[in-house]
């Protein structure tokens, strides 16, 4: 057995309650390591469950899911799935897709950098290049849907935001992108043709193939808005 493997076995058995003698101090130093790791990445979910619970909640989550690579910024994202099937989700039903924005702010702000395309230097090529040019989405790109106001939730637990009670849980559901602009997460609100639009650029499939297969859903203006505002918030590589 490799060492690393070693130091995964040993690490899910202290976080399963299975710590040997001497090892009880080790093993909640773990525990409390990863209960910060989570309240780090998941600010709100941790607000809206309150501190206790969140905590409860995180270390019977690490002990079913003990890490797996020494990269704790990597950890949590099967936090949500979790949540997902807890009787909290019961009580709280937007607690999962808080938590889904939340470890996408996460991963945009760790992802890796790459050029975006802009709107001038599409229209700059000549027209046989710009129709087969495979465009796909910037790293930092993640895509949710919800059937919650999540995006406001989100932004009733940041300075200067919304008050939380001027919301309602139950209220329309919002799409959106998260994105990193520089050393800023943001947020993009996206009608389902943006949704459409940017789940269609996989890298694979040419510009005329995906305006084409969105045209047999949208109209052509709405496809237009939809690829400039994906433009201007740089969110196209090629």
């Amino acid at each position: 057995m490799s060492l690393a493997a070693q130091q995964r076995e040993t690490v899910a058995r202290l976080l399963s309650g299975r710590a040997g003698e001497g090892e009880a101090v080790h093993a909640a130093n773990i525990r409390s390591g990863l209960v910060e790791t989570f309240r780090a990445s998941f600010p709100v979910a941790e607000a809206l469950v309150g501190s206790d619970y969140f905590r409860r909640l995180a270390i019977t989550f690490s002990a079913a899911h003990p890490p797996e690579r020494p990269i704790l910024a990597e950890y949590g994202a099967n936090l949500p799935a979790f949540l997902a099937d807890h009787a909290v989700a019961k009580e709280l039903p937007y607690l999962t897709d808080v938590a889904r924005l939340e470890w996408l702010r996460q991963l945009a702000y760790f992802a890796a950098d790459a050029e975006s395309v802009a709107a001038e230097g599409l229209a700059a090529l000549a027209e046989a290049d710009r129709i087969a040019l495979r465009l796909a989405r910037h790293p930092s790109v993640g895509l949710l849907e919800s059937a919650y106001p999540v995006y406001a939730i989100w932004a009733a637990h940041q300075p200067g935001g919304p008050a939380l009670e001027e919301i309602d849980p139950a209220g329309a559901g919002e799409c959106g992108a998260v994105y990193r602009a520089g050393a800023a997460v943001r947020h993009l609100p996206l009608d389902p043709v943006g949704i459409a639009l940017l789940r269609a650029f996989d890298g694979g499939t040419a510009l005329d193939g995906v305006l084409a297969s969105l045209g047999e859903r949208f109209d052509d203006r709405e496809i237009g808005a939809a690829l400039a505002q994906a433009l201007r918030a740089g969110l196209l590589t090629s």
